[in-house]
C-alpha cells in the first residue's frame, strides 16, 4: 500500500508536525491516568439571555439559567462558568467572523485573510510581515505532558461542511475546520469518521490476542511505512527547497516511529464493545453522528489511549447546514408547542439551518414572514437557545458516563481527572461577536479544579484563561495568543 502523490502533498500540509503519526503507536501505557483535557467546541454562538440573562455572581443562582438549569442537578457540583472573557481580534470582527473565531478557540491568535497564517497579534495592514505564530492550547499540552499514551493528542470532529457550500469567503476553509493547530500554519489532521477512529484508537487492546497476532499487525503498519517513504524520497526531487525539509521533517519522525512500532510493548488490554457503525453526518439531524463520536472520545480517555482530545461539533458557521427537529419539534412559542406565526402561516423554525437561526436579527432562512420583526426575531432567538440546551444535552450523557467511570485507586472517576473546556467560537453570532465568551469548565483536572462556582471576569482575556489550564497541568507559558500574559487569578487551586 502507498499513498499517491497528491494525498501525501495534502498530507504535508496537514500534519508537518506529526501529532498524528509520530502516535500510532504508543511507547505503552506505563503510568496511571490522571490528568487530561478535552477541547469541545458547539458552534455558532450562544443565545446568552438564557445561558445566564443576569451573569449570576453565584452558582446557585444558575437555576435561572434557562439553557443550564437541567443539567445543574447532576452535574452543578461539576461545572464552573467563567464569564466576561473575551478573544481580541486585529482587525476587529465583521468579514471571517466564524473563522477567526474557530481558529482562536484554542490559539486566541488571529487568522488571516487570504492565506493559512494564524498570527499573534497582528498589524492592522501590512499581513506579509506577520509570522506564523503559535500552537494551540491542546497542542501545547500535548507536547508538554508526560508521553505515557499511544496517541499525544486526538482531534475528532465532521468533515467540512461550509457555510455556502465550499466557499469561505475570501479565507482558507481550513480556518472553520480546525480548532486544533500544531503551529501557525498547520492544522492538526481532524478524523471525521467514527469506524475509522475506533480502529485506530483501538486496535490490538484486545487482552486475547497472541504475540504472532501482534506481530503480524506490526508487520503489516511497517510496510506502510516503508512504501510511503519510497513514495516520498521519488518524489522529492521535484520539491523546492522548502518543501524537501519538510519531507525531511517529516520521514524523521517516520523513522522513529518505526523504532517505536518495533520496541513498543503490547497495549494493556481494555474493554471496548462493539465496532460502531460507520455514522455519516446527516446534515437534518447529526444526533446519532454526535452520540458515536461521544462513545468514541470515552473510550479514548477511559482506555488511555491519549489524554488530549478536541472534538468539534460543527464547524465555524458550517453548522450552518444543520437542522436540529429533536431540539425544535413541540417546543415552539405557542401553547401547542408549534412554530406558527400569529397570523397562521407556519414558520417551519425546525427546518431552518442553524447558522441561519443565529442569524436572529433578520429574516435569513426565512421565506414567510411574521406580521412584525420583531415577532420573527423572537422565534429566532428561542429556537438559537433550545439549540444550545440540547447541546448540553447531549454532553451532559458524556459527563455522567465520564462520572460514573472509575478512573484511580481511591474512587476518583474519569470526570474527576478530565477538564473539559466547552464553549463556542462565539458569543453572539448574529453580530460576530468573541466578547463576553460562553464558558465552561467541567469535571476535577485530577484535583486542580473545584466546580460548583460561577467566576466573573469583566473584560478578561481568554488567553489568560489559556494560560492558567497550561499553569494546572503543569506547564508554564509566559504569554499566549494576542493578549495572553498571566494566568487569569482565581480559577484553579494555586
Amino acid at each position: 500500500m502507498k499513498l499517491s502523490r497528491r494525498h501525501l502533498l495534502r498530507g504535508f500540509g496537514t500534519v508537518v508536525a506529526l501529532p498524528f503519526l509520530e502516535s500510532l503507536e504508543a511507547r505503552g501505557q506505563t503510568s496511571a491516568p490522571k490528568q487530561r483535557f478535552v477541547g469541545y467546541m458547539t458552534p455558532n454562538g450562544v443565545n446568552m439571555q438564557r445561558w445566564n440573562q443576569d451573569t449570576s455572581p453565584t452558582f446557585t443562582q444558575l437555576s435561572q439559567s434557562q439553557t443550564l438549569a437541567p443539567f445543574l442537578p447532576a452535574l452543578g457540583s461539576h461545572f464552573t462558568m467563567v464569564n466576561g472573557l473575551s478573544c481580541k481580534h486585529r482587525p476587529p470582527m465583521g468579514p471571517g467572523g466564524h473563522h477567526r473565531g474557530v481558529t482562536g478557540f484554542l490559539t486566541a491568535a488571529t487568522a488571516i485573510e487570504g492565506q493559512l497564517k494564524v498570527c499573534i497579534d497582528p498589524p492592522a495592514t501590512g499581513y506579509e510581515g506577520c509570522a506564523p505564530a503559535g500552537a494551540s492550547l491542546d497542542q501545547v499540552l500535548a507536547q508538554a505532558l508526560p508521553r505515557s499514551t499511544r496517541y499525544k493528542s486526538l482531534e475528532l470532529g465532521p468533515a467540512n461542511n461550509s457555510i455556502n457550500g465550499g466557499n469561505c469567503g475570501g479565507f482558507p476553509c481550513p480556518y472553520l475546520d480546525n480548532i486544533s493547530w500544531v503551529d501557525g500554519s498547520t492544522p492538526a489532521a481532524r478524523e471525521i469518521s467514527p469506524a475509522r477512529a475506533f480502529d485506530r484508537l483501538f486496535a490490538g487492546l484486545d487482552a486475547g490476542q497472541s504475540a504472532a497476532a501482534r506481530a503480524k499487525r506490526l508487520a503489516r503498519r511497517t510496510r506502510v511505512l516503508d512504501a510511503v517513504k519510497a513514495d516520498a524520497d521519488a518524489l522529492k526531487p521535484k520539491l523546492g527547497r522548502d518543501d524537501r525539509a519538510r519531507v525531511d521533517q517529516y520521514f524523521t519522525a517516520i523513522a522513529q516511529l518505526e523504532d517505536d512500532l518495533r520496541n513498543a510493548p503490547p497495549p494493556q488490554a481494555c474493554t471496548v464493545g462493539a465496532r460502531p457503525n460507520d455514522v455519516g453526518l446527516n446534515v437534518d439531524d447529526p444526533t446519532d453522528y454526535i452520540r458515536t463520536f461521544h462513545r468514541i472520545l470515552l473510550l479514548a480517555l477511559q482506555c488511555d489511549v491519549s489524554r488530549v482530545v478536541t472534538f468539534m461539533v460543527g464547524g465555524g458557521g458550517n453548522a450552518g447546514s444543520y437542522k436540529y427537529p429533536r431540539a425544535l419539534n413541540g417546543n415552539g412559542p405557542r401553547p401547542d408547542g408549534s412554530w406558527a406565526f400569529s397570523n397562521g402561516v407556519a414558520s417551519g423554525c425546525e427546518l431552518v439551518k442553524h447558522h441561519e437561526l443565529s442569524h436572529w436579527r433578520n429574516a435569513e432562512g426565512f421565506t414567510a414572514m411574521p406580521p412584525t420583526p420583531e415577532e420573527l426575531t423572537a422565534m429566532k432567538y428561542l429556537a438559537t437557545g433550545l439549540i444550545d440546551r440540547y447541546y448540553l444535552s447531549e454532553l451532559s450523557t458524556l459527563l455522567n458516563d465520564m462520572k460514573n467511570t472509575v478512573d484511580g485507586p481511591n474512587g476518583e472517576t474519569l470526570l474527576d481527572n478530565t477538564l473539559v473546556y466547552y464553549s463556542s467560537e462565539l458569543s453572539d453570532s448574529d453580530t460576530h461577536s468573541t466578547d463576553n465568551l460562553p464558558i465552561l469548565l467541567v469535571g476535577g483536572a485530577g484535583g486542580a479544579l473545584t466546580g460548583g462556582r460561577v467566576i466573573n471576569r469583566p473584560s478578561g482575556r481568554v488567553a489568560d484563561l489559556h494560560i492558567a489550564i497550561a499553569q494546572a497541568f503543569g506547564v508554564a507559558l509566559n504569554r499566549f495568543g494576542n493578549d495572553g500574559v498571566q494566568a487569569l487569578p482565581g480559577v484553579f487551586t494555586p
